[in-house]
């Protein structure tokens, strides 16, 4: 189990954010509870944001170095040639 909010995979910490906004809108707890949650919550929202933002570069950069390289060629599932 992961001990710091940056050691989350995107799904684990989405599923914490939900699980915090769940909380905050439809249980009674102390304004001092809500805080440390809310901010959780800001700390889960920029590990979120960071794991996009390096998937996203990574996307970049696949896209990138095909652009480069020869296309790949192969028949089509029908049988026809690709044009």
């Amino acid at each position: 189990m992961p001990k710091k909010i940056t050691d989350l995979d995107f799904t684990k910490t989405l599923q914490q954010l939900e699980s915090l906004v769940e909380s905050l809108e439809h249980t009674d707890i102390s304004l001092e509870k809500s805080l440390i949650d809310f901010e959780k919550g800001i700390k889960l929202t920029h590990n979120a944001q960071n794991l996009l933002d390096k998937t996203e570069q990574k996307v970049n950069q696949l896209l990138s170095n095909s652009k480069n390289s020869e296309p790949i060629r192969r028949p089509l599932e029908n049988g026809d040639p690709e044009e």
